[in-house]
């Protein structure tokens, strides 16, 4: 959560050898970007962004983190982060330390153990509602304040373009088919790589960033032979069943389940896991009862954390109060309708006792029923 002040420290290695900063790797990319200027298909704004591009690289080597305190996310959060250490009274030097590789954590004193936790309790927050949308969020409260400046210069008209794709490159066919589509969620699914029209088996690729024409093409079979199609096409399915759970459309989450099934196969370790998780969830809010076993599969594969025993108190919590026709009614209500029978007929008049009829003789006719 808590960047380092200099990202540029961290020396990684080049194919040849050759130990490079992370700022160093941005002045490579930014030399290619440069060297293709005037090509014909960069934007007419590149040489603007080039030049922006080198002046934070530049702030960012000389005098990171103040220098791009009011600028860079990383750097606005590590200022109020400072802030509240400060009004804490807690140092922040040990702490700096100890977010470094290979430091090993400090040993405090109870009352510094209860600071430290209240802190961090109080930078989860600020992380939190740094990026919250609306007025409320706090980098929203710091732009009205006046205290950032983190503009690009010709960049405005920004309430338009939320709803309004760019005018050229993938992202106008990508906002298009947004906008053509949204009405068919359990046909079309979109991610950054492409578009998919799964009822007629076809892929809208997205790759080219430039492109300018709608080019559908068959989806590869088997998309394995495809690793970066397959990744994206299983990770926007994934994504689309989260969306449906969300909104508690918990059928058409199971429909895109159905088609996940049939792709397992191609799933990695990450992809198993969260369809595993996803199916639990839904068949449970669905009534189904085989929550459990996709929970039971899924603790095969990773250690029983907080985030999995959530997950069956969840499951154990839902399954079955909507069963369908196809699971056996609950012994407790059966149980309750021999011992029904046993009262006399007179005596099963009284007024308290016609709830207890309903449920009996819907037991008896095999309609499941809320528990």
């Amino acid at each position: 959560m808590i960047p380092r002040a200099n990202e540029s420290s961290l020396p990684p290695q080049a194919k040849n050898g050759e130990e490079l900063s992370a700022v160093q790797i941005q002045r490579r990319y930014l030399q290619m970007a440069e060297a293709h200027l005037h090509d014909r298909f960069m934007p007419p704004w590149a040489g603007r962004v080039c030049a922006q591009w080198r002046a934070m690289l530049d702030r960012l080597e000389n005098g990171a983190p103040a220098s791009v305190a009011s600028m860079l996310d990383w750097a606005i959060k590590l200022c109020l982060f400072l802030d509240r250490a400060e009004r804490r009274g807690v140092n922040w030097e040990p702490w700096k330390q100890w977010t470094e590789a290979g430091s090993q954590t400090p040993v405090l004193a109870s009352h510094e153990s209860r600071a430290i936790a209240e802190l961090h309790q109080e930078l989860c927050e600020i992380d939190t509602r740094f990026g919250q949308l609306g007025n409320d969020g706090i980098f929203s409260a710091l732009e009205r304040a006046g205290a950032l400046t983190q503009h690009f210069p010709g960049v405005d008209n920004i309430e338009h373009a939320v709803a309004n794709p760019p005018a050229i490159g993938r992202a106008r066919l990508r906002g298009q088919c947004i906008q053509q589509f949204a009405g068919q969620k359990l046909r079309y699914t979109c991610g950054w790589r492409g578009v998919w029209d799964r009822k007629k088996n076809l892929f809208l690729d997205l790759a080219e960033p430039f492109a300018a024409e709608e080019k559908w093409q068959e989806l590869p079979r088997p998309i394995r032979e495809f690793p970066p199609f397959a990744h994206d096409y299983l990770r926007s399915l994934l994504g689309q069943v989260l969306a449906f759970y969300d909104c508690g459309n918990y059928e058409a989450a199971a429909v895109v389940l159905g088609e996940l099934g049939a792709l397992q196969s191609e799933f990695d370790p990450r992809q198993r896991c969260e369809y595993q998780r996803l199916l639990a969830w839904v068949q449970c809010r669905r009534g189904f009862l085989d929550a459990i076993c996709a929970l039971d599969y899924l603790a095969q594969w990773q250690p029983l954390n907080f985030s999995l025993i959530n997950d069956y108190v969840g499951a154990h919590c839902y399954q079955g109060l909507i069963p369908p026709q196809s699971i056996e009614l609950n012994r407790g209500l059966k149980k309750a309708a021999r011992i029904f029978r046993k009262i006399p007929t007179w005596n099963r008049a009284q007024p308290w006792r016609s709830s207890a009829i309903m449920v009996i003789r819907s037991c008896e006719m095999g309609c499941p029923r809320r528990r």
